[in-house]
């Protein structure tokens, strides 16, 4: 799947499109994931720090095509797979989104 392909403005993609790949970016070396880690475990309390994130977001902007705007690197945002999902499956869906 192409994810800088444009969804209309009306269709959000199904966030679970980027949880795979985002398992796969956090276990490429970013972070230690159990045998048992579920997308909605807190990244936080697996040692998820500012360093991280700031590989994450490069890795995400090279895998999906999707710059994340800084005001949305929130705890909140980054707290678990399932919320990040979330967040790229909203942006990947906005107008003017480069790709």
């Amino acid at each position: 799947m192409d994810f800088s392909e444009k969804n209309s403005p009306t269709t959000l993609p199904n966030p679970s499109v980027f949880a795979e790949g985002l398992k796969d970016i956090l276990s490429g070396g970013i972070l230690d994931l159990p045998e048992n880690f579920q997308n909605n475990d807190d990244l936080f309390d697996l040692g998820l720090d500012s360093m991280a994130i700031m590989q994450l977001l490069i890795l995400i902007e090279d895998r999906f095509s999707l710059p994340i705007p800084a005001n949305l690197v929130t705890k909140t945002h980054f707290c678990s797979i399932d919320a990040l999902s979330k967040l790229l499956a909203e942006l990947s869906s906005s107008p003017g989104q480069p790709g």
